[in-house]
């Protein structure tokens, strides 16, 4: 939920979390604000097919401000799991690669210290980017075999990793599994939430995943002492 504006005009300091209606009802009061918000809307839903769960709004857009200059923001992309969102990653790379070129032409009005933010921000998110560019080539590629995790909340993405690194595609697993595609992108969408043990099991075995399961019991363990 968005909290009220301080006595500045700007929202307390933190994190508040909210919906897309959330921040529109509350930010778009205005024909420039509805127009900024036109332009968020359609880079969110670029993003999302590009693997992103999760963006931080920021700048004068969410304050009280009438008229704001802009927003920023930055957002999470854990890792890209098929071509489509391979594809459309490239397309941002570009586009972030254009807009840093840019950005001190733009920015030239703004204090030095502003001006360093803003490209570093960008910097930032480009080489996130990247990152997951290169590393869904090198799966791709088919070169790694092995995966190491340190818990079994990493399983998941493991699962993902194995799919890209055998060269299936979301459809071809879900074929395999007698299962709509859809189903494997929700799975995959949020690291299989709410899947089934019998599940994973099942995807593992298509995938022919050798399971290696070591515990080790060199930490104590953190259970509540009985009370006398």
């Amino acid at each position: 939920m968005i909290p009220s504006f301080e006595s500045g005009g700007n929202l307390p300091p933190g994190i508040h979390p909210a919906t897309w209606s959330e921040l529109a009802s509350r930010f778009g009061g205005t024909a420039h604000r509805q127009s900024l918000l036109a332009g968020l809307k359609g880079a969110l839903e670029a993003l999302r097919e590009a693997g992103c769960r999760r963006v931080y709004i920021d700048g004068s857009f969410v304050t009280a401000k009438v008229e704001p200059g802009d927003f920023d923001g930055c957002w999470e992309v854990d890792m890209i799991t098929n071509e489509r969102q391979y594809l459309i990653t490239k397309a941002e790379v570009r586009r972030f690669e254009q807009a840093l070129a840019k950005t001190d032409e733009q920015n030239k009005n703004l204090h030095p210290a502003l001006r360093k933010a803003a490209r570093e921000g960008l910097e930032s998110q480009l080489q996130e980017l990247r990152e997951q560019l290169e590393e869904y080539e090198a799966l791709r590629a088919g070169t790694q075999t092995t995966f190491v995790f340190d818990s079994l909340t990493s399983l998941p993405e493991g699962l993902i990793k194995a799919r890209i690194a055998r060269g299936l595609t979301q459809k071809q697993l879900a074929e395999s599994l007698n299962l709509q595609e859809q189903q494997i992108q929700r799975y995959e969408a949020t690291l299989y939430e709410g899947a089934a043990l019998e599940r994973i099991e099942a995807v593992a075995k298509v995938l022919g995943i050798r399971e290696t399961v070591k515990f080790d019991l060199s930490m104590p363990p953190r259970v509540a002492k009985e009370q006398a």
